[in-house]
């Protein structure tokens, strides 16, 4: 009698001599076939039956990365920015990522769908990562259901966005008395890109000036008295992006800032009076020399700021003497004294 063996698939083979079906399945073979086995003896008669055949898959694959190793994120942008992919080819089974790397913790990794996900915004200009270069250097596993592993290293590159420029708010100062041409001050911004930036002011009614470079100047003569203050509207911009920013000026009255005025009174070249005006206050010494018992001064002030002026003096004796001569001298300024 002989056996022979028939629908055999190309990696198995049969030895009729031993009776045996050999071979080995691969990946690919996974599944059920359907072989006959013929008897034959020598009278050729037969008999045969059909076996099924079926070949399991075995867990002994690791997974295979098919997602990308770097990616690219702009800044100041939060969120989902790269999805981890890995395929198992051992059937029906599954596959969990984990994350560690040196800047893992500045990341989320969702273990069962691989989404990468930035919770909080990142900054091209500040970067910070551990290498401080702007790359954020993470590493990824993906494991199977019974254990098998495999890493990937994954780079994230923040990539630099345009961003306006950003104005250093200023108070200056003007005296009110100032020429046209006067300068001012110089505007004062920052670009993230340290790109060049055009200045413009958007008062077109001031009396000042703004150049492209930032250098503002006064245009046109003050009044102190019914403007002191004055709010302007500066505008820089890089060429792309601009930034709006208030600008406050203080028109100062030089009047007011001088530290004293002081009025020497004669009589016959001799001082009869001294007045000091200074911070708001008077100060009266009277007579300064010769003093005579019946002399007497009197005066009207008007205070205008920080400065007393005086408006009317009158000088006299209370018994009706007339005084001859007098001489009226006046001094304004800092530190100013009479000897």
């Amino acid at each position: 009698m002989t056996l022979s063996v028939i629908g055999l698939p190309n990696w198995l083979s049969f030895d009729p001599v031993n009776r045996r079906i050999t071979g080995t399945a691969a990946e690919a073979d996974i599944g059920s076939y359907t072989i006959t086995v013929r008897a034959t003896d020598e009278g050729q008669l037969f008999v045969k039956e059909s076996i099924t055949l079926v070949v399991n898959d075995i867990n002994n694959q690791s997974p295979v990365f098919t997602s990308a190793d770097a990616v690219d994120f702009a800044e100041n942008e939060s969120g989902e920015l790269h999805i981890v992919q890995a395929n198992d080819s051992d059937a029906n089974d599954s596959v969990n990522f984990t994350l560690a790397g040196d800047d893992a913790a500045q990341f989320v990794l969702d273990a069962s769908s691989g989404s990468l996900s930035l919770p909080q915004a990142l900054d091209f200009e500040a970067p910070a990562d551990a290498n401080a270069d702007g790359e954020y250097r993470l590493s990824v596993t993906a494991r199977d259901q019974v254990g098998h592993a495999t890493t990937q290293s994954l780079q994230v590159n923040v990539t630099n966005v345009n961003e306006a420029p950003v104005i250093i708010t200023q108070l200056l100062q003007i005296d009110g008395f100032a020429d046209p041409g006067t300068l001012i001050g110089t505007m004062i911004a920052q670009d993230p890109e340290g790109s060049e930036l055009n200045w413009r002011l958007l008062n077109q009614d001031s009396p000042f000036e703004l150049t492209p470079s930032g250098v503002l100047q006064l245009a046109a003569a003050l009044n102190f008295e019914s403007t002191p203050e004055y709010e302007l509207n500066v505008q820089a911009g890089d060429g792309s992006l601009s930034t709006v920013a208030n600008v406050q000026i203080r028109v100062t009255n030089p009047l007011a800032e001088q530290a004293a005025i002081l009025l020497r009174i004669e009589q016959d070249n001799q001082g009869v009076a001294l007045i000091r005006t200074e911070g708001g206050s008077v100060s009266v010494t009277a007579p300064i020399t010769n003093p005579e018992p019946d002399f007497t001064i009197s005066y009207d002030w008007s205070l205008s700021s920080d400065l007393i002026i005086p408006v009317a003096i009158r000088l006299g004796y209370t018994t009706g003497r007339q005084l001859k001569y007098f001489n009226l001298q006046v001094c304004t300024g800092i530190g100013v004294e009479w000897q």
